[in-house]
């Protein structure tokens, strides 16, 4: 799921398919995994700092879900609904 997060931000960045390719494996790189095989679901319950999560629920790229999933797997999580 995060990795189609990540593809989401490439296409809105406009980067090419190269660059595109480079980012993903730059971020295999730094991480030791695909990330594309990244969920919050995941790894949010490792997460044990409160945090805020912070989305547009009119975001037209990104679903509100989205937000929601990460809050909700993040056991000290908070989700914020941000206007604009």
């Amino acid at each position: 799921e995060y990795g189609k997060v990540l593809e989401s931000y490439c296409e809105f960045m406009m980067l090419s398919p190269s660059a595109t390719k480079r980012f993903f494996l730059r971020m295999r790189e730094r991480v030791g995994v695909d990330a594309r095989d990244l969920s919050v679901a995941q790894f949010g319950s490792l997460v044990e700092a409160p945090s805020l999560v912070v989305h547009d629920p009119n975001d037209k790229e990104v679903p509100f879900a989205e937000a929601e999933k990460i809050a909700q797997a993040m056991p000290r999580a908070r989700l914020y609904a941000a206007k604009g």
